[in-house]
This record gives C-alpha cells, structure tokens and sequence, in this order.
C-alpha cells in the first residue's frame, strides 16, 4: 500500500470463493463511507514461499473491481502479523477503520478484536445478498462504552439514511438504571442533533442477555446490521462457556454483525 493518509475499509481476504462476498461487503460500505478499500492478505510462515502467487490474486480482485467500479480507490495489502496484533497495525500502520471479516472465522480473529481500535464487521460470506444497511438496531446497555456505538451507529444514519432502533437492557436497580439512562440521553442528543431516525425498545433482559434477545429481536424482524460492544472483561464462566459475542456471531446467520471493542476508544471517521 502507498504512504496514503486516507482512511481505508479493510477486506480481510481467504483467497477462497466467499472472497467475492467480502469484497462485495467492502465496496459498499467504502462507498458509503467515501473510504478507500483495501484488500488485505495476512499470510502465514508456512505461506511465505506462495507471496508471489497471492500477489498474483490480489491483483486480479483489484483488476475486476477497478473494471466495474471507478470511484472507489482500491488498494491491495499483503501482511504478516501474528493474528493478536493484526487490527493494531491495521488500524494504525495502513489506516485501516473498518475491518471486514467472514463471520465463521470469528475465533481465528477474536483475540485481535479485543485488542482493536476499529470496528469488526462479521458477515456470512456465503450468503449472496449485501445489504442496503438501512435498518440497524443496537443492543444498549449500563456501560459508558455505550458512546462508541453511539457515535458508529450515527455513520449508518448520516452517510446512508438509516433507521436506527436501540433496544434498551431493562434494568430496575437504581444505580445501574442510571448509568443505562444516561447512555439513552447521549443517543437522544446525538441523534437528534444529526437529525437521525430513531426508535426506542424495551428489552426484557438484562446484563449480557441483553446481546442474545437483541439478536433474536433482529431476526425476527428482518434488520440489516446488528451493532453491539463486545466483552469488557473476561471471567472464567465466560471462557468455559463462551462471550457474548461469540454466542451472538454464531446464531447471526445471515445478519451482518459489527462488534465495537469496548477496551480501547474507538477510532472515528474523518469527514
């Protein structure tokens, strides 16, 4: 990639058949976004005799996009890095803001995730249909990192019109009840300031069960993107039985997911 200062979505590549899903996830959010996008390879030890021939398919993706599609700057990468730092350097080497992952790949990428300062979108790359991103619901609950989906969900609804519902944890006790009405304030005032359509949901649960029922919600109501904060803090229950955002990306389907790491502050768009 050049020295480029441009922010990029990154397409992280399998140089497998659902390459052309991915790839087709990242044009229109790089589109939507006015983004360059970036189409990544972060080969192995045992790949590096193979960077010639992966050179080789990047450049024939590159060529068939730039075929068909002429105002979207598109640019190849080809890495090394050990998984757990991949999205740091990403994010912070190459620009990357967005990154664009098949979601049945999500324990390959989960330590980096947790590690991550830009957003991980998760979709099924065998499913053929992108969608328009039009109709987004957020699961909201008592933590202050509520802000960084906040401020990504907005994207949605300034660069693309998007109807955005938050469905809000139902919490009675008073301390915590707090915490989650005022995150619904900040949505209220950022939205309304940007003049984003919204709606307000009550979930029936509570805590971390609130990442499931809002799932569900969005299936059964046919959302295009499903926008959540991944884990804070791990606990052994967690790791014997799987986080939230594991459970979530395996019961998404063909739902796009994108998972916003609550453990660093979130990199922002650039106008």
């Amino acid at each position: 990639m050049t020295e480029s200062k441009s922010q990029n979505v990154v397409v992280l590549l399998q140089l497998k058949p659902g390459d052309r899903i991915l790839i087709e996830y990242g044009i229109r959010i790089a589109a939507m976004f006015n983004k360059e996008l970036c189409l990544c390879f972060n080969y192995r030890v045992n790949s590096k005799s193979e960077t010639e021939n992966i050179r080789a398919r990047l450049t024939t993706y590159l060529l068939q996009i730039r075929s068909g599609i002429t105002e979207i700057q598109t640019t190849t990468l080809l890495t090394y890095e050990p998984i757990c730092k991949l999205a740091s350097v990403l994010a912070d080497k190459y620009e990357g803001i967005f990154i664009i992952v098949p979601a049945r790949n999500y324990p390959r990428y989960a330590d980096t995730l947790h590690r991550s300062p830009v957003p991980f979108l998760f979709v099924n790359d065998e499913n053929a249909v992108v969608p328009e991103f039009k109709n987004l619901i957020l699961a909201v609950d008592q933590r202050k990192q509520n802000s960084e989906t906040a401020i990504w969900s907005s994207y949605f609804g300034r660069f693309n019109h998007a109807k955005i519902d938050l469905l809000i944890s139902n919490q009675t006790k008073k301390t915590i009840k707090k915490h989650v009405d005022i995150n619904i304030a900040f949505f209220r005032t950022l939205f309304q300031k940007l003049n984003i359509q919204y709606e307000i949901l009550r979930a029936q649960k509570t805590g971390i069960d609130i990442g499931l029922e809002a799932l569900y919600f969005a299936l059964e109501n046919k959302y295009d993107l499903f926008i959540t904060l991944g884990s804070e803090l791990t606990n052994p229950l967690e790791i014997i039985f799987g986080l939230p955002e594991k459970k979530i990306i395996k019961n998404a389907g063909n739902l796009p997911v994108l998972i916003i790491n609550p453990r660093k502050d979130s990199y922002v768009l650039c106008d």
